[in-house]
């Protein structure tokens, strides 16, 4: 009877009375090896496709468009969307730590979380297209602007950089470089390769495998873009932000 007593005194709690603290510890390195790891499978695999497609003419049970750098529906297209979202999360953590303290350059970061979130959407929904075709069948447009989305974009970073000039200027010096590097890296990519292969796709089209490869070259420089952002983001957490608790009520 006293060992039963014992056993009943002594049950562990149930489920609602459970109460434990989860802590996840992330590292910025081992993060951005791992985000270059996927870039590089991403972009083995799209050559792999490319050259099946190209020279044999078989989609290889359908593989080929899941891991072509050219589809929206793939695995390339799902892995930018997600990183761009983790930067959306990473950025509005930051803002709102700015915002507890009343940061003079909490808006900035807020607006840049806005944008990446925009941004992870346009990934798969491709707003950006639907504009460009708007503004192609408008004005005609061809050559380095048959892509013509480029317009808004080369607008968007023209209002961007002097809006954001003493936001940067007053960054940490190493955040301030990778920010300058990874920026530099995305818009290159996004911008200024997308233009040459669009000229490239008005002379020779895209079924190619000249075009299949300035795209790989164009979409690997914007994920390392936003592999690098990613990394630059944990770094800032890990000197401004001790510690980051979810509650829910």
């Amino acid at each position: 009877m006293k060992n039963l007593i014992k056993k009943i005194t002594e049950r562990p709690p149930n489920d609602e009375e459970i109460s434990t603290n989860l802590i996840i510890s992330i590292s910025p390195r081992k993060i951005i090896q791992g985000l270059g790891l996927a870039i590089l499978f991403l972009i083995i695999a799209h050559v792999f496709v490319t050259l099946y497609r190209l020279l044999l003419g078989r989609a290889l049970f359908g593989l080929v468009w899941r891991f072509d750098l050219m589809s929206d529906k793939s695995v390339p297209t799902w892995y930018a969307s997600v990183t761009l979202l983790i930067c959306f999360v990473l950025l509005l953590m930051i803002s709102l730590a700015k915002r507890k303290v009343g940061d003079r350059y909490t808006h900035h970061w807020e607006v840049l979380s806005a944008i990446f979130l925009f941004l992870s959407l346009d990934e798969t929904a491709t707003i950006h297209e639907w504009s460009g075709n708007l503004v192609s069948k408008a004005f005609q447009t061809s050559d380095f602007l048959n892509y013509p989305w480029v317009i808004f974009g080369v607008i968007f970073v023209i209002i961007l950089v002097p809006a954001y000039l003493k936001f940067f200027l007053d960054l940490p010096a190493k955040i301030k470089w990778l920010f300058f590097i990874s920026g530099t890296i995305y818009v290159g990519g996004g911008i200024g390769v997308e233009m040459i292969n669009a000229r490239h796709e008005s002379l020779h089209g895209w079924e190619n495998l000249t075009y299949s490869m300035m795209t790989a070259l164009e979409e690997s420089l914007e994920m390392a873009g936003v592999a690098i952002f990613i990394y630059a983001l944990l770094l800032y957490l890990r000197s401004n932000v001790k510690e980051v608790q979810i509650c829910i009520k």
